[in-house]
């Protein structure tokens, strides 16, 4: 019987993790859509961006860019990679997951001060590991961004 409470337990527990998990995930995307919505429609700077944008591509600029664009996913796929790489001693994740957790910690960043989005977006996408271990990893990886 001990062992029947302890399995209902244990599953009682997963399943309010996932629940916790998707609340977080959806508050997180709410908030996401509504400071870019404020950003954009409520400042009225809509009209200022695609001019910004406008004049960019249209003087010359198209070439920069592209190439900006093309960077900026270079340096998240090598983030990703690094972030694999580091965390592969206790969890073993694929380069997309790594990737959706890079992607998190920098929406999250928009949110929280001093980059503490990051610790949590990473450790969040993380199944196994310990929670603690995996944030002394991501403060390896930040402390090696700054040699």
């Amino acid at each position: 019987m001990n062992l029947i409470n302890t399995a209902y337990d244990l599953i009682k527990r997963e399943s309010n993790r996932k629940i916790i998990s998707w609340a977080i995930k959806i508050l997180v995307f709410g908030l996401s859509y509504y400071f870019i919505y404020v950003q954009i429609f409520e400042k009225k700077e809509i009209q200022s961006i695609t001019q910004k944008l406008t004049i960019l591509i249209t003087k010359g600029n198209a070439p920069f860019f592209w190439i900006t664009l093309i960077l900026m996913l270079v340096n998240a796929s090598l983030e990703s990679l690094k972030w694999k790489f580091l965390i592969k001693k206790i969890e073993s994740i694929t380069f997309l997951r790594s990737l959706k957790a890079i992607f998190s910690g920098r929406t999250l960043n928009i949110f929280a001060p001093y980059q503490l989005g990051e610790f949590g977006a990473r450790v969040f996408h993380l199944d196994k590991a310990d929670r603690w271990k995996a944030v002394v990893i991501v403060m390896m990886g930040n402390a090696v961004n700054l040699l």
